[in-house]
């Protein structure tokens, strides 16, 4: 995340997306650095046959589609508010300023990529085993990993609480290539085996962690 004061000087503003709204498609050129400030923002890429793979959930104070502001190349995936959104825009021209103007806003890019590219790596790996739950388990331990080091201030896909997984069946199958009744099945071996818990639909990833210590709102 940047100082949102920083990128305010620098002449960012902040712009609005209804839900289902797209912030830049997947070939696209790119015009702006992107922070999330409020809502959600799905990463996705989409077939021609309408079908979405989920690569990431972008939570608030965090930065996305950032990679085409280094090398000038299209939009690799495409960027959808999944909650009515707000994100705070600097424009590429103001953002390269900035890199030049701030240079250890270097170093924080290259710690960022390197963490993305391993999330990438780890699940192309998980993803060529054919055992289902250890798919979804592996994605799991990541994220929990992950979130610990890209962020601790800021919620995130495993809520810090109570551990809920905010990720839909839907969602994790996209994640894992798998068949959303391929991740039911698979969840569900996972809570016989102590893995998970799972109330009232909820996927929960501490099993230790009392239910009712959660008070944020759904």
């Amino acid at each position: 995340m940047l100082n949102k004061d920083l990128l305010l000087d620098a002449g960012a503003s902040v712009k609005s997306y209804k839900q289902g709204e797209y912030i830049y498609k997947e070939g696209s050129r790119c015009m702006f650095f992107n922070q999330l400030m409020h809502g959600t923002v799905h990463i996705i890429n989409e077939t021609d046959e309408g079908k979405e793979f989920l690569h990431e959930i972008v939570f608030p104070e965090n930065c996305f589609g950032e990679l085409p502001l280094f090398d000038d190349a299209p939009y690799p995936m495409t960027a959808v508010a999944g909650q009515g959104c707000e994100v705070l825009q600097l424009s590429r021209d103001k953002f390269r300023k900035l890199l030049t103007d701030k240079p250890e806003i270097n170093t924080y890019f290259t710690a960022h990529f390197v963490k993305k590219i391993r999330f990438e790596v780890s699940r192309l790996k998980e993803i060529s085993t054919t055992d289902p739950k250890h798919r979804i388990s592996s994605l799991i331990n990541y994220l929990k990993d992950h979130e610990v080091c890209m962020n601790r201030e800021v919620e995130g896909v495993i809520c810090r609480n109570c551990s809920k997984l905010k990720l839909t069946r839907q969602q994790i199958a996209c994640m894992t290539g798998l068949r959303v009744e391929t991740v039911i099945r698979a969840l569900k071996k996972m809570e016989e085996s102590g893995e998970v818990k799972i109330i009232k639909g909820k996927v929960y990833t501490d099993t230790e962690l009392p239910l009712g210590r959660c008070t944020k709102p759904e």
